[in-house]
């Protein structure tokens, strides 16, 4: 699996337990509601965007324990 398949399960995974709008993921951890719609086009991203989100959705699970 490739950093962008991983990184939109990941997030689908966290809006289905929280409820939270991938656009809203994405402008709290990047400030860029549009981000998830961009990369599903085709657009890239780095690794170190892919680790700030893969840190919020780790610390969201450790929430809602």
């Amino acid at each position: 699996m490739d950093l962008k398949t991983s990184l939109i399960n990941a997030a689908q995974a966290h809006r289905k337990t929280t409820g939270e709008a991938l656009a809203t993921t994405a402008n709290k951890v990047i400030n860029d509601g549009k981000f998830f719609s961009r990369i599903e086009r085709g657009g890239g991203f780095t690794v170190r965007t892919y680790q700030r989100f893969m840190d919020y959705f780790d610390k969201a699970k450790e929430v809602v324990k």
